[in-house]
């Protein structure tokens, strides 16, 4: 994507690559959706993650976290250094998710999906997620499976679908759907 088609905190991006190189903490004023004002603390950027035209750091406050590049109103370098935990790895954090919803609390289930020939080219160019397998094909339908967190960032997508998609399992899911 060109940078002016995604709106979200391309003037704080350099600010956060220089500081997971360099190993310094950022002070940062943050205000979410949910907020009326904005609230500062100190964040460790581990890493930057671009989600629907969206940037995103995950970072540690008090806890990983992630937070929207476009909501941060501040940013500044602090002094303080630290370094990402032996071991995170940034390119599995997401693994069993669908977007920028980490939701430690939610297990990944395996989920399967019917739906409308007319939609099923649509995933099998652009999966919804890595563990996406098609496990029946007819010219009506596809059932495509998944193994991922339901979290809300998924379970938005698969509403996105309408009536084209028909959860079949999990149970849980296929009720709440």
């Amino acid at each position: 994507f060109p940078s002016h088609d995604i709106p979200s905190g391309q003037r704080h991006l350099t600010t956060i690559v220089e500081s997971m190189r360099d190993g310094h903490k950022l002070t940062m004023a943050y205000q979410s959706y949910w907020m009326t004002r904005p609230s500062e603390f100190d964040i460790e950027a581990y890493f930057v993650k671009l989600f629907k035209q969206r940037r995103y750091v995950v970072a540690k406050s008090d806890t990983l976290r992630i937070y929207a590049l476009d909501r941060i109103q501040a940013l500044k370098p602090s002094s303080q250094k630290f370094k990402v935990p032996v071991g995170f790895d940034p390119a599995s954090y997401f693994d069993e998710c669908y977007g920028i919803t980490h939701d430690t609390g939610v297990d990944p289930v395996e989920v399967t999906i019917k739906v409308a020939d007319r939609q099923s080219n649509y995933l099998r160019a652009l999966p919804l997620h890595k563990s996406q397998k098609e496990i029946e094909t007819t010219p009506e339908f596809s059932v495509f499976s998944y193994y991922i967190k339901p979290t809300f960032d998924f379970r938005q997508e698969l509403l996105s679908l309408g009536e084209a998609a028909e959860v079949i399992s999990t149970t849980f899911l296929r009720e709440e759907m």
